[in-house]
């Protein structure tokens, strides 16, 4: 009799069109997991390349920059700092120019701009969490069908019986397996991944501070430099 491979052994744990489509569900995940970390790891990857040369150019003052020369730098980068300092700075330039709350124009403008940033980096987030518990599940599902299932009897002798018995309780355990080697990396990669998204959050809330001091700064100055407006008795 030729032995079973072990090949064999995990095919034959998805006997079926409950086996065959928890071992698409199964491959699905596995495929999602690695096409949304590669997806994200670039994307950050590049957004850290950005941060880094748009750093450069700024330097570290912002007060060694003219408010339009800072909007042009930072309009012609897509790094996450960048994207919020150019949108308060806008905000605070057209407010100016309309003469009500630049300051907190700038803010709510940075705000909305640093919210929209973390949605953007977080995307496929919610996709790895769902991964991580679904495929256990789907794992388990199965396993707990092909116990109930997969032993039909036995005529033979007590210990062939057990065999059996044992054979096909191990074979049930194949799909929880590949349900746990579809999530451990799921979370892995959700963790790292959260741990780069916490890294662009605090990147954002510091360009938006540098911002603000800035500004108020640059607001203080320009209004120790208005003349004041003299009344008729001082003329």
């Amino acid at each position: 009799m030729e032995e079973e491979t072990f090949i064999d052994f995990v095919r034959l744990a998805f006997e079926g069109w409950i086996g065959h489509t928890v071992l698409i569900l199964l491959g699905l995940m596995s495929a999602g997991v690695v096409s949304i970390a590669i997806d994200r790891i670039r994307r950050y990857k590049l957004a850290r390349k950005n941060s880094a040369d748009f750093r450069q150019l700024v330097g570290k003052a912002l007060g060694d920059h003219t408010l339009d020369h800072l909007i042009s730098i930072a309009q012609g980068d897509t790094s996450p700092g960048a994207v919020v300092l150019a949108s308060g700075l806008v905000a605070f330039h057209k407010s100016r120019a309309l003469s009500f709350g630049a300051y907190e124009a700038a803010a709510h403008a940075m705000e909305l701009s640093a919210r929209a940033a973390h949605f953007k980096m977080s995307r496929g987030m919610n996709h790895l969490a769902a991964i991580v518990v679904t495929a256990f599940l789907v794992g388990a599902f199965s396993t707990c069908y092909d116990i109930l299932t997969g032993f039909k009897g036995c005529g033979s002798s007590r210990e062939s019986c057990i065999a059996a018995f044992e054979y096909e309780l191990s074979r049930a355990l194949v799909p929880t397996e590949w349900g746990f080697l579809v999530a451990i990396p799921a979370m892995l990669a959700h963790r790292y991944l959260e741990s780069e998204i916490n890294s662009f959050d605090l990147e954002m809330e510091t360009a938006s501070l540098d911002v603000l001091n800035y500004l108020a700064l640059r607001h203080g100055q320009e209004k120790s430099m208005t003349p004041p407006i003299l009344s008729e008795t001082d003329k």
